[in-house]
């Protein structure tokens, strides 16, 4: 459409080999748990039909939700605690200020791996909720989250 089937050809090239990068990384190690929450007001997690789900697998983790046939499934606390997450990843367009408080309600619950451990992260809405080519640069930032030990095979990100 542009006139430039080059630069795309190239650009999707990058960006297959970063995906291929990161499935090699994270291919032989642990698939700790992960709940991914989106927003801050409830519970609202990603499901089997959505690229959150397919990141977080691509990323090395488990999505404790990837079963669920809803796409965004509400959740509630307790069947969270009965998943023991190991990681738990928010996202949300209020921005830093708010995950403060979310982190905090977090702390509630120190029966979780997740918040025993300190693995309650925020992640950028940008990353992971527009499927663009920075859809990669969002997975490079989840498998970062989820496998630290990882974090200089990937490089810093663009």
């Amino acid at each position: 459409m542009t006139g430039r089937e080059k630069e795309a050809h190239s650009l999707v090239h990058q960006l297959q080999q970063r995906i291929r990068r990161v499935t090699a990384v994270t291919e032989r190690l642990q698939r700790p748990k992960v709940f991914f929450q989106v927003g801050l007001d409830s519970l609202i997690t990603v499901g089997r039909n959505t690229f959150l789900n397919e990141l977080i697998t691509l990323a090395g983790g488990t999505n404790i939700s990837g079963e669920e046939t809803i796409r965004y499934p509400r959740y509630s606390i307790e069947r969270v605690i009965t998943a023991a997450p190991d990681i738990v990843i928010v996202t949300s367009m209020k921005g830093e200020g708010s995950f403060e408080q979310v982190k905090k309600n977090w702390s509630r619950w120190s029966s979780l791996p997740a918040v025993r451990n300190g693995r309650i992260y925020l992640m950028e809405t940008d990353l992971v909720f527009r499927p663009s080519p920075r859809i990669v640069d969002g997975l490079e930032e989840l498998t970062r989250l989820i496998h630290p030990e990882v974090r200089d095979r990937l490089g810093s990100r663009p």
